[in-house]
């Protein structure tokens, strides 16, 4: 119930940018979490919730993954993530998988991954990524220091998007993890990554 003027709330994701407006880190048991949570009918927008109104249990993972993504969800996700979320939050973990995640997702979630500096996890597996959204990823995540497991298994990557994936994980020192499993990704960008895992040895 809307504590402001006694409507209810329905948490689908157009209603999201709602309690992302009303946002604070001490509203951990106000009522609109708990009616918002009760009334939720979609797995995402109950993990969104806990994220907004419970961060310190919740933030260090989010999995929003098994549903599709629309490209105008990510504008909303990314509010999440500028400085004011982020800095109560800390993400560490971000899921996005089987959520059929095209290059212009990708491209748009790439705008505001630099923001996520504490990320540690990224898995985007099973999406319709293909070179063109890898190529975006690369340039995006260069920057996340901390980044320890990159996932990327079941896309439509093929050798131009590992070429520049494996350029980008020899800027990335903690990386520890990469899984490009079942991806197209041919002799020469089997020959490309050899060389940049060679080369961190």
């Amino acid at each position: 119930l809307d504590e402001m003027d006694g409507k209810m709330i329905r948490p689908e994701w157009d209603d999201i940018k709602t309690f992302v407006k009303l946002y604070s880190p001490d509203k951990a048991s106000c009522k609109r979490y708990e009616v918002g949570m009760a009334s939720a009918s979609i797995k995402a927008d109950m993990k969104v919730l806990e994220f907004l109104y419970t961060p310190s249990a919740h933030a260090n993972s989010l999995r929003l993954s098994d549903r599709p993504m629309k490209t105008q969800e990510l504008d909303l996700l990314g509010r999440l993530f500028s400085s004011q979320w982020h800095h109560a939050c800390k993400l560490r973990e971000f899921y996005l998988d089987n959520m059929t995640m095209k290059d212009s997702h990708i491209q748009k979630l790439c705008s505001y991954l630099p923001d996520f500096d504490t990320l540690e996890v990224l898995s985007l597996n099973n999406n319709y990524i293909t070179d063109v959204g890898a190529v975006a990823l690369s340039s995006a995540i260069v920057h996340i220091r901390p980044l320890t497991m990159l996932s990327l298994e079941g896309n439509k990557i093929k050798s131009q998007g590992i070429v520049s994936l494996s350029e980008t994980i020899t800027r990335l020192p903690n990386l520890s993890i990469l899984n490009l499993s079942h991806n197209p990704i041919g002799d020469y960008g089997a020959y490309a990554l050899a060389a940049a895992l060679t080369s961190r040895s």
